[in-house]
């Protein structure tokens, strides 16, 4: 259960080093230091579909992060789709469904980010 998660987690991260602007600038794991662009891949979530039975599917937290800046708005509508779109043509078991604007900690600052909900199918009937 927990291999198949950190499999999924790891194809994101992978996938989302495919965007330019976060090539190099990706965070697995909790606590970050984040010199912005970048994104954060964070530990899943789990849900089972019955009793007694391994997780069917995990959704993962994926927070894309810019500089507080006049320019943070414009870089995230453009971050946004480009990070979704990397996901979903290389993660064959992941789909994005959620993003929602967020403030994230990083060094005593808070910068303008959203997040990213990424469900995965962790199990194939």
């Amino acid at each position: 259960m927990i291999e198949a998660v950190t499999a999924a987690r790891d194809a994101i991260a992978d996938a989302l080093e495919m965007v330019d602007e976060l090539s190099g600038r990706i965070h697995v794991g909790a606590f970050p230091q984040v010199h912005p662009p970048a994104a954060v891949v964070g530990p899943g979530s789990f849900q089972w579909e019955a009793y007694d039975t391994d997780p069917t599917a995990a959704a993962i937290s994926v927070v894309i992060v810019a500089r507080a800046d006049a320019e943070a708005i414009d870089t995230l509508y453009r971050l946004v789709p480009l990070a979704a779109d990397a996901i979903h043509e290389n993660v064959v078991t992941a789909v994005v469904r959620t993003a929602s604007p967020l403030s994230f900690l990083a060094g005593g600052q808070d910068l303008p980010a959203y997040e990213l909900r990424v469900e995965v199918a962790l199990s194939y009937d």
